[in-house]
C-alpha cells in the first residue's frame, strides 16, 4: 500500500490550536466512516442500503457538528494520524484597473487589458520596476473560507 504524504495546513488554518473537543469529535468520525465502509461492501452482497444510508445521514450530521466545533473551538490538525477538522484560509488577489492607472501611469497600458494581467503586472514587480508598496495600493484582497474534515 502507498503511504500519501500527510497535508500540513499550519500556514493556511484559521485558529489552530488543536483542541481536544475536536480530537474527539475526529475520533468519533474515523469509527462512522470504517462503519460507513464496512456497509458499503457489504452492500454488494447483501444490499443493506437503508442501514448505509443512515450512517451517511450520521455522519453528515457529524461533519456539521465538526465545522460549528472549529468555529467555536478552533482548527485541529494532527500530522501523526492524519486528523484534521481546519477551516482555512483562502485569500484572493485582484488588481484594480482605476488604481493601476492612477499609480503605475508609466506601465498602465502594458498591463491593463480589459482586467489587469496580474502575470504581467507581478513581472514588473518580480523585474523590480515597480515595488510591493505598488501593488498593495492597486489590489484588493478577497477572503474566503473551506472547512477541510479528513481522517486517515
Amino acid at each position: 500500500m502507498i503511504k500519501m504524504k500527510k497535508i500540513d495546513y499550519t500556514n493556511s488554518a484559521v485558529n489552530l490550536c488543536n483542541p481536544p473537543e475536536l480530537r474527539h469529535l475526529l475520533l468519533e468520525l474515523r469509527a462512522l466512516k470504517a462503519q460507513e465502509n464496512a456497509l458499503q461492501t457489504e452492500l454488494e452482497w447483501t444490499k443493506p442500503f437503508s442501514d448505509l444510508r443512515a450512517k451517511q445521514e450520521e455522519i453528515a450530521n457529524l461533519e456539521k457538528s465538526i465545522r460549528e466545533a472549529i468555529d467555536s473551538f478552533g482548527s485541529y490538525q494532527d500530522l501523526d494520524t492524519g486528523d484534521y477538522a481546519i477551516k482555512q484560509k483562502k485569500l484572493s488577489i485582484t488588481y484594480v484597473v482605476s488604481r493601476v492607472k492612477d499609480f503605475l501611469r508609466t506601465y498602465a497600458d502594458a498591463v491593463i487589458e480589459e482586467v489587469v494581467s496580474k502575470p504581467k503586472l507581478e513581472g514588473l514587480h518580480k523585474g523590480g520596476l515597480i515595488s510591493q508598496a505598488d501593488l498593495d495600493r492597486c489590489s484588493e484582497y478577497t477572503e474566503s473560507f473551506a472547512f477541510i474534515i479528513k481522517t486517515s
